[in-house]
């Protein structure tokens, strides 16, 4: 429109008809459809066609296909027939090859695919939990500091790695409580109780996403001991053995001894039976309830054959009167390893206690249905009542022990031969399908797999009565017991005023913001006697906080000497401020602190300060105030 003097292509219509000089011949005049046209030339001239670009683009672009299809014409015949031959041969090769794979596909069974699979997930599962290079280590102190939210988190070990669970625990498939008794420990004992978790992908790539860091190398080789003393646990003599919680730490493997782990033994008044310590001193045997009778033996004086009577399980359970006692059962060997020397025997820390709710009868109603009353103890000369079980060492010798007839044969003693614990069946490790039940004694008089009774005048002649479970002065070692025969002492029944603490557990570790620390753990005396309280301190005795006590109703409403249940106890202690003061100024160490914990009963006694005051040379009865050691890290510094 510039070159032409328009303003737009309307203007066009503008045109004249009119001559404007006579001698000028008149102007062609255009038709509609010719104006049409020359409004499209305009355009074209001036702003090009498009569409005429593209046509001569599509017939250049057709004329260089058509000279490549006429050069390929031009070939000759012989190499345009080897190019197709070798066309379609590289045709006929993929496709044999898609076949033979469609072949390969269609012979693989179910069952090779099935190893296939089971190959990789082995390979997975080999490679799950190892060490990681690009991660740091922690001890497995620092694991078991964080065993809460409140800690600081809730970490879990598995081989060789650390993980943080703690976004996990409330969506864990199998409850929070199951994956909780794993917190601040190993998860292997349960993944070896609960398999399926190793038989699948998704439990190790979930766990593999939860990974902070690496076990310490010293670490890794203690868990690997745990596990091959689980291991071990079954095979030759012990091979029929019961399976047990994986989550019991062992402390022997065969005969299986092991303790409840600590901050599990608190969380209920009543211990669970899977969680129940384990003292075994022989194989557990195996015992058919159908064909098991019950032996009972009285004397009847006057030179004339004992009485005998024999009563089978069902007898027992319905033809007698049943009763039910809460007890406590201890072994004598409890709080061993807090010892500061070495004793010889079972390293148990302070596991080896129970709670348990017991049912059976009475062990004075079988005696007194066997001809053994009260008012003819002295004149048929009995004073023990010895007690026979049925597990042996395969040579003859039967685990024994007895107890004096006094506490047998007493009302208040509530002595009874069980068959429920906690309302189940005996499990075989306490004693299937017999136990007795001896409270406030000490726990190897507790007798499992109960199948004799004895009335006599003499204590058991067992090993286990007559050499073992005896306290010696702390200055008689065993060369002295070797030596002399004139050094006596007596087998332990009730057993002294103890107390321990389950949590915070030794080497916990806690932070500046840590102002107050939780303190739980037991207390519980023989004989019966109630606990009256529990004193806590943190600063070597100067000054004692007291506890709150969770008891059993005997405890509480006043039942003299009959108080055979523990006490659970807590406190919350205040850090001193002096303490976190001196965490401040020291900023490259932490700052270690003691916790002890002292039990007093109802006839005031207390537990001695010191463990060489108590020392013997077996390593019994360990009921010095119970220290735990933990320490304070100092702030990380910023960045």
């Amino acid at each position: 429109s510039h070159r032409l003097g328009l303003t737009s292509f309307s203007g066009l219509k503008n045109f004249s008809t009119e001559p404007k000089d006579p001698e000028t011949p008149p102007p062609k005049r255009f038709s509609l459809e010719e104006k049409r046209e020359t409004r499209q030339s305009l355009i074209t001239s001036l702003f090009g066609s498009n569409r005429q670009r593209e046509k001569e683009k599509n017939e250049k672009d057709e004329e260089e296909r058509q000279n490549e299809i006429e050069a390929k014409d031009e070939m000759d015949p012989l190499e345009k027939r080897n190019r197709q031959f070798v066309i379609i041969f590289v045709a006929f090769l993929l496709l044999g090859v898609i076949m033979l794979d469609k072949s390969l596909d269609a012979e693989e069974t179910e069952e090779e695919k099935r190893k296939r699979k089971e190959e990789e997930l082995n390979e997975k599962v080999e490679k799950a939990g190892r060490r990681r290079p690009d991660l740091p280590d922690f001890t497995a102190q620092e694991v078991a500091s964080h065993a809460s939210i409140s800690s600081g988190g809730i970490w879990v070990i598995f081989r060789e790695g650390v993980y943080d669970i703690s976004e996990f625990v409330g969506q864990h498939p199998g409850g929070k409580d199951k994956i909780m008794m794993a917190a601040g420990s190993s998860i292997e004992p349960f993944w070896e109780l609960y398999s399926v978790h190793l038989q699948q992908e998704e439990p190790l790539d979930f766990l593999e996403a939860m990974r902070i860091g690496n076990l310490d190398p010293k670490d890794v080789e203690k868990l690997l001991e745990e596990k091959k003393k689980r291991e071990m646990a079954s095979g030759g003599l012990y091979e029929n053995d019961p399976k047990r919680n994986p989550v019991l730490k062992v402390v022997a493997p065969a005969p299986f001894n092991a303790e409840t782990p600590l901050p599990l033994l608190v969380s209920s008044f009543l211990t669970a039976n899977n969680l129940f310590f384990v003292r075994n001193h022989l194989p557990v045997p195996v015992v058919d309830p159908e064909t098991f009778r019950l032996q009972i033996r009285v004397p009847r004086g006057d030179g004339l054959d004992d009485f005998v009577v024999s009563l089978s399980l069902d007898d027992l359970q319905h033809n007698f009167p049943v009763h039910e006692v809460i007890s406590v059962i201890q072994c004598a060997g409890n709080r061993r390893s807090d010892f500061q020397k070495t004793a010889r025997g079972l390293q148990w820390t302070q596991g080896a206690i129970g709670n348990a709710k017991w049912k059976g009868v009475y062990l004075r109603d079988l005696l007194e249905h066997a001809g053994l009353r009260a008012e003819s103890v002295e004149e048929k000369n009995v004073k023990h009542v010895q007690f026979e079980g049925l597990d042996h060492d395969g040579q003859g010798q039967y685990y024994g022990a007895s107890i004096p007839v006094e506490k047998a044969i007493s009302r208040q003693g509530e002595v009874l031969v069980a068959f429920e614990m906690n309302d189940e069946p005996l499990p075989r490790d306490h004693g299937f399908p017999l136990r007795v039940i001896v409270p406030g004694v000490v726990g190897a008089r507790n007798v499992k797999w109960l199948s004799k009774i004895i009335a006599s005048s003499e204590e058991s002649p067992s090993f286990w009565q007559q050499q073992d479970y005896k306290v010696y002065s702390p200055s008689v070692d065993w060369n002295d017991l070797a030596a002399s025969t004139s050094i006596k002492s007596k087998a332990i029944q009730d057993l002294p005023v103890q107390s321990g603490i389950c949590e915070p557990t030794n080497g916990a570790v806690f932070g500046r913001e840590d102002d107050t620390l939780f303190v739980r753990g037991y207390a519980w005396s023989g004989g019966g006697r109630a606990i009256e309280r529990v004193d806590v301190t943190i600063d070597g005795g100067q000054t004692w906080h007291p506890t709150s006590l969770v008891q059993d109703k005997k405890q509480t409403e006043g039942s003299y000497q009959r108080s055979w249940a523990w006490t659970l106890w807590e406190a919350s202690v205040p850090v001193p401020e002096s303490l976190l003061d001196q965490l401040e100024k020291q900023a490259s160490s932490s700052v270690p602190l003691e916790i002890a914990a002292r039990a007093v009963d109802s006839a005031c006694n207390s537990q001695p300060e010191r463990d060489s005051s108590v020392w013997n040379m077996r390593g019994l009865s360990n009921n010095s105030w119970h220290r735990v050691h933990v320490s304070f890290r100092p702030p990380r510094s910023s960045p």
